[in-house]
């Protein structure tokens, strides 16, 4: 009984911690919460951003990798970007559907 406790416990620690969403940091700004989806043939990158400095508009360049090690590149508009933790959304076309999708580096203007 101990034993089986053990191991749900420590499974349950493995999955939290693999499917858990990263802190990103690009030139001062903080992104949480990035996410990418595919519906159809178009994929939607997501999530919230902080800090940094003012801008207007605050871009987000942002490199996303499918399930086949394939590549492509969002753009991502704040317009009046305030610092207080805006929601940001960009799209792009991708014509074969992946199974997954994984977030590779962001950067800022």
């Amino acid at each position: 009984m101990k034993m089986t406790g053990t191991a749900m416990l420590a499974l349950l620690i493995w999955a939290i911690s693999s499917f858990a969403e990263g802190i990103w940091q690009a030139n001062g700004f903080v992104f949480s919460n990035v996410h990418a989806w595919q519906k159809g043939g178009q994929v939607t990158v997501s999530g919230r951003v902080s800090g940094g400095t003012l801008k207007n508009p605050l871009q987000a360049h942002i490199v996303v990798q499918n399930d086949e090690g394939r590549t492509y590149r969002a753009l991502a508009t704040v317009r009046n970007y305030t610092g207080k933790g805006e929601t940001f959304r960009a799209t792009f076309v991708a014509r074969k559907k992946a199974q997954w999708w994984k977030i590779v580096t962001i950067d800022t203007n």
